[in-house]
């Protein structure tokens, strides 16, 4: 918020981690303020959160995050409690790419093929391909962030129809 001392520029030259900013920006929020970053869990769920994997963070989100939230015609476009969560996921994303100002999940669309990127496709599967049957994309698996739902959207735009396509300069 506006409370909320964000970190400089000068601050982030500094070679701090995405974590080390968030816990930076946290440090100097006041109680109501939202999570830039990431969000601070209570002390029973840090060891979970902690330790899990990509994998079963995807399966952790019954939805195309942001099909369903950023969309005009997503079912949950822009709930209130949905966006407070998935913002500081897609802000983190992209600090770990070194982008500090990121906002949506198109200006972020050239780190989507990264290795590294596993957030970034979590949160933005419909910009990162996720959603896209016909696309290549070698990280399109719940381990490497393209959760189930974002595949189930690509399945349907098969509409039950699936047929070879020619080698191009993807393979």
């Amino acid at each position: 918020g506006d409370a909320a001392r964000h970190i400089t520029a000068n601050e982030r030259s500094r070679d701090l981690s995405a974590m080390e900013l968030a816990v930076k920006e946290h440090k100097f929020s006041s109680a109501g303020d939202a999570a830039r970053y990431i969000h601070f869990v209570p002390s029973g769920d840090f060891e979970r959160e902690r330790t899990v994997t990509m994998e079963q963070e995807s399966m952790d989100f019954s939805v195309c995050m942001e099909t369903a939230i950023f969309h005009p015609s997503g079912s949950y476009y822009q709930d209130p409690v949905l966006t407070a969560l998935i913002i500081p996921r897609l802000r983190t994303a992209a600090a770990l790419e070194g982008i500090f100002d990121a906002e949506s999940c198109e200006s972020l669309k050239g780190l989507c093929e990264g290795k590294d990127a596993r957030q970034l496709r979590l949160v933005c599967g419909d910009t990162c391909g996720c959603t896209d049957p016909l696309a290549f994309n070698w990280f399109r698996v719940p381990a490497y962030g393209c959760n189930d739902a974002c595949a189930q959207i690509g399945l349907q735009k098969l509409n039950g129809q699936c047929q070879d396509v020619p080698n191009d300069e993807k393979w």
